[in-house]
């Protein structure tokens, strides 16, 4: 029985591609842009521009980021170390080696362009855990019933956590929201896009910087629907059983440690943590607030990369998931740049 379950809902997901179309495809769904820095970003498209999307599976009166939701000045301040933790870790992985130096593009005359590439840190940590002031959006509506369809499982600590079908009978809610900027890389709403590791990019993602007292429920429009078991399933397996949106990487049992962390955290990520986020205090006032939150400081990192985990994220991470989609976009965007007609003599015969 449980075959033949597999077999139709694998079935489904077949046809409901064919007249739905694929979940967003991310080879084509980029935009390559120069930040202010000229460090390229890599941003998702969606089908209206300026139009965004959030899917809940319930509705809560106040909708707000992780990090704002009732958390205490010890709890923010705890967040912002993991931060910092998974940051650390994030310098030593190879893809990000590849963004800092950047990439060489050779163009048809031989010349030899290098792009440097934005990462986003807190937007990126965001995806793997860490509590921020960040609310997730997505540029595809898909994605965003995806996460209108199930929960969020945590697991023990050795296991991934994942997505399962929603199951409950009452109400999810789909928002969608209006953003028009001249520039999609900056102001509260920015592109998560392409980053180093490659589950944002799966996700289509976008997160929205939020401030205290602010009700996402005030700025985006909400719709409300009633769950349906076929429906939820066929979202469901159209993303893979959420394989597709959360890809197996080095990183993410890295993060989970970091995530799950209370109380003790290197020395590298307090100091970091004080120089980005409490740099208003001094040196005994950063570190009485440690003491007085009971925390501990250990030299080694919380958490590192064996030799093993950083060959398999060469071959896999990001050369796979990420490098072969980059060089694609990349030439697709040089390959339909349009040529400025500002020389009179450019539409002169020879």
């Amino acid at each position: 029985r449980r075959s033949l379950n597999v077999n139709f809902y694998m079935s489904l997901r077949h046809y409901t591609s064919i007249i739905l179309g694929d979940p967003h495809d991310s080879d084509g769904n980029l935009d390559m842009v120069v930040g202010e820095e000229g460090r390229y970003l890599f941003i998702p498209k969606g089908i209206i521009n300026g139009i965004y999307y959030r899917g809940q599976s319930k509705f809560y009166d106040k909708c707000k980021p992780s990090l704002l939701r009732d958390k205490t000045e010890k709890d923010k301040f705890i967040e912002r170390i993991k931060l910092c933790e998974f940051s650390i870790l994030l310098q030593k992985h190879p893809a990000t080696k590849v963004f800092i130096e950047g990439y060489e593009e050779t163009l048809n005359d031989g010349h030899i362009e290098n792009h440097e590439m934005y990462i986003d840190e807190e937007a990126l940590a965001q995806h793997y855990g860490i509590l921020t002031d960040f609310l997730d959006l997505t540029a595809d509506k898909w994605v965003a019933a995806f996460f209108a369809c199930t929960d969020y499982n945590h697991t023990p600590s050795e296991q991934r956590d994942n997505y399962v079908k929603h199951t409950d009978e009452d109400n999810g809610v789909l928002y969608i929201y209006q953003d028009i900027q001249e520039k999609k890389y900056s102001g509260e709403l920015h592109p998560v896009g392409l980053q180093p590791f490659s589950r944002p990019v799966h996700q289509a993602g976008y997160v929205l910087k939020m401030e205290k007292g602010q009700n996402f429920n005030d700025l985006a429009h909400s719709i409300r629907f009633r769950f349906d078991s076929c429906c939820s399933s066929i979202i469901y397996w159209l993303f893979d059983q959420s394989m597709k949106i959360q890809p197996e990487e080095t990183v993410e049992m890295k993060a989970k440690r970091i995530v799950e962390e209370t109380s003790t955290f290197s020395r590298a990520a307090y100091e970091l943590s004080h120089q980005r986020y409490f740099s208003e205090l001094s040196d005994e006032d950063y570190w009485h607030m440690v003491d007085k939150y009971a925390l501990k400081v250990q030299d080694a990192p919380l958490v590192d990369f064996t030799a093993e985990e950083l060959e398999l994220a060469k071959r896999n991470d990001f050369a796979i998931q990420n490098g072969s989609l980059m060089r694609r976009v990349m030439r697709n965007q040089i390959m339909t740049i349009e040529v400025p007609q500002d020389n009179p003599k450019a539409n002169q015969p020879d």
